[in-house]
């Protein structure tokens, strides 16, 4: 989630307040087109039924977790939906606090934009995962004027770093925040995924951060799984590559983002799970826990939509899964609502709610978790 799908105000999570504009829309649908791209990938390379799941394990007695969902924003009119997931008080919203839209012009602040999402976040005991990303039109190291330019990294990490510092400091009741999204892959990390021009701006921003507030915890920014496609890198690779980079010391969590919308969930989630954790142990880091920050199947959009009744089952099997590992402690479903009626689109079919907020049968799997 952000991960570029639909109304996220760029990948992932779209400021609801605003008008979208051509030039966002622009971004989103490019963004958008990234990942349909990796799961048709994806397609052509893997085997198995995609309706007809295997029975799924029956879910452990009690979660090590704490469970998430993403959505675009945490408006009032979200929490009807929210509350039907159940959990209250031990559910976290994972959403985006894009710096363009506290910082649009260099030096021009406008940090009361989130106010009212993390307003009800607290008052409803909603934790948040704040999503920090991506440049802006004035920071990017590529501005050419494209609605590709924001997933170039900055031109300056201090300057990204200040925002991240900013906002950590406005908002003390947000503890969790997570540096940029799917950096291991292309369409995230312009124009090729760099661990270590990523773990550079990770430091930059970890320090500045915990400078903010030292209690922060500071979430690797979520790897996708999309690997061996078009210029991505593993999450294993990439998370290599980071710790050799120097930047062991500069996060608190590693987030995953273990997609594979033509798989069971039980035919490859353990293993991505446990690669990442083979890293970590190299290199002496196992005290970490591991999130699942996205993961998800969408309903409808292309052949390899799975039906409602399947996306419910894979609700239970992921969580099922991630039971299992003490060292999995926060999964965050991708995403709480389709972003629109297109049935055509992959990227508005992902939620547990449909578009007009009727409950899709994975909303009553999740609730029961």
């Amino acid at each position: 989630m952000d991960r570029g799908h639909c109304p996220i105000p760029s990948p992932p999570i779209a400021p609801i307040p605003h008008q979208m504009t051509p030039r966002r829309k622009r971004t989103l649908f490019l963004s958008a087109y990234c990942l349909i791209s990796v799961f048709l990938a994806l397609l052509t390379s893997c085997g198995g039924s995609i309706n007809s799941p295997a029975e799924p394990d029956p879910p452990t007695a009690s979660f090590s977790y704490l469970r998430g969902i993403n959505h675009y924003t945490l408006r009032t009119e979200d929490l009807p939906l929210i509350r039907q997931l159940g959990g209250q008080g031990k559910l976290s919203v994972r959403m985006p606090f894009y710096w363009r839209d506290v910082e649009p012009t260099k030096d021009q602040w406008n940090l009361s934009y989130n106010d009212p999402f993390v307003a009800v976040g607290e008052q409803n005991q909603i934790t948040i995962l704040g999503l920090l990303g991506y440049s802006t039109e004035w920071s990017t190291s590529n501005p050419t004027g494209s609605a590709d330019d924001l997933y170039y990294p900055p031109a300056d990490n201090q300057a990204f770093a200040a925002y991240a510092k900013a906002l950590v400091a406005r908002y003390p009741q947000v503890t969790d925040w997570e540096v940029w999204n799917e950096p291991n892959l292309w369409c995230f990390w312009r124009p090729h995924p760099d661990p270590a021009q990523y773990t550079a701006l990770l430091k930059e921003t970890y320090t500045a951060a915990k400078a903010a507030n030292p209690e922060c915890t500071i979430v690797l920014g979520g790897l996708s799984s999309g690997g061996g496609w078009q210029d991505t890198i593993l999450p294993e690779d990439f998370l290599r590559a980071v710790y050799n980079a120097g930047g062991k010391g500069y996060f608190d969590v590693v987030a995953i983002h273990p997609y594979s919308q033509v798989q069971q969930p039980q035919d490859y989630l353990a293993d991505q799970i446990e690669r990442v954790r083979r890293v970590m142990e190299d290199f002496g880091d196992s005290a970490k826990p591991i999130w699942i920050t996205e993961i998800g199947w969408y309903t409808r959009g292309d052949p390899s939509a799975v039906d409602e009744a399947v996306q419910a089952e894979r609700v239970r099997q992921v969580f099922s899964i991630a039971g299992q590992y003490p060292f999995v402690t926060k999964v965050f479903w991708y995403q709480l609502q389709d972003c629109g009626n297109d049935a055509n689109n992959p990227q508005q079919n992902y939620g547990l709610f449909r578009a007009d907020g009727g409950a899709k049968p994975a909303v009553t799997a999740y609730a029961g978790l």
